[in-house]
């Protein structure tokens, strides 16, 4: 697991994500007030209401394999992160961070539905990015 860890070029790289920066630098509150949430409520509607609704209604696949499929897919649709930090380390962490989301957020639009989904998402990437923003910040 050492080798996934974030290295000091990894932070520093981590510094220009739109949230992080907005965090540390306060000038881009937009990114944060707006776009952050948008990207979440987007995401979920994309990944989770939409796909697993159409695996599962259309498709007729179970829902375990729903939300394995949605999960992989929405880990894939972040592979977009190495194409701005081409950082190893940033690529992996995402990939399995958000496979990981995929699978809590899947049961949670079975149990909870979509809304609660998109509130989850959205304070656990807050708090992910507010806690590495508190590790820059030392």
């Amino acid at each position: 697991m050492e080798k996934f860890v974030y290295n000091e070029t990894s932070k520093e790289l981590m510094k220009q994500h739109d949230v992080v920066n907005a965090l540390m630098n306060g000038d881009s509150i937009t990114a944060l007030l707006v776009f952050f949430p948008l990207t979440m409520i987007m995401e979920e509607l994309i990944f989770r209401y939409y796909l697993i609704g159409l695996l599962l209604n259309e498709l007729m696949v179970g829902f375990k394999l729903a939300i394995v499929v949605s999960s992989l897919t929405f880990s894939i649709y972040h592979v977009h992160i190495w194409f701005r930090f081409k950082d190893k380390n940033i690529l992996i962490s995402y990939l399995i961070s958000s496979f990981l989301l995929g699978i809590y957020n899947g049961f949670i639009l079975l149990t909870l539905g979509v809304f609660a989904c998109i509130i989850v998402h959205t304070f656990l990437v807050l708090i992910l990015y507010y806690n590495f923003y508190k590790k820059l910040s030392k």
